[in-house]
């Protein structure tokens, strides 16, 4: 009996590739041992589990009511504002964001405390949009005279489209870094 590649070949129709004998063979020209195959990959795993450690060292900073402390950048950021939301450059105001820009990616999960809207785990944050609820807060912005800054308060998801980024953090305190 006929292996199924020849088959194909007497009935003059085109073999498909899964069906057609492969060698497999490395560019000398020798068979490849399976062994060989799996030494890459075994090396492979090795590297990513040493970094898969650091990965799980790494805990998720939670959303409020519990505060954190950042370090980053502060970027004034325009956005398209009323009246469209679609660009400066055609007539809309701009909206102007603060964001904190941290050297850092950092992920940040839900917890037994999170409101609801704050149950969405994000990671590899490095911009948070800053929300500023108070006029001693703007005080202690103004009098930081460095693009540096640490910033305490507490983390929530963005719900709205005045939210740029995924993160926010509302702000408790401000400082230089």
């Amino acid at each position: 009996m006929c292996a199924p590649a020849c088959w194909y070949r007497r009935a003059g129709r085109l073999r498909p590739l899964a069906l057609a004998p492969q060698l497999k063979r490395d560019p000398l020209g020798s068979a490849m041992n399976p062994i060989h195959m799996q030494a890459p990959l075994f090396l492979a795993s090795l590297v990513l589990a040493g970094h898969s450690s650091e990965f799980r060292q790494q805990s998720c900073l939670h959303y409020g009511p519990s505060a954190v402390a950042l370090e980053g950048t502060l970027i004034r950021r325009a956005y398209p504002g009323p009246p469209n939301y679609a660009s400066v450059r055609q007539g809309d105001e701009p909206d102007t964001a603060l964001i904190l820009s941290i050297p850092k990616p950092i992920c940040v999960a839900p917890d037994s405390s999170s409101d609801e809207g704050d149950k969405q785990l994000e990671s590899g944050v490095r911009e948070l949009q800053l929300a500023i609820g108070t006029d001693s807060l703007w005080a202690q912005l103004r009098a930081v005279h460095s693009p540096r800054l640490r910033v305490t308060g507490e983390l929530f998801h963005a719900i709205s489209g005045h939210h740029r980024t995924r993160v926010l953090i509302w702000v408790i305190q401000i400082r230089a870094a």
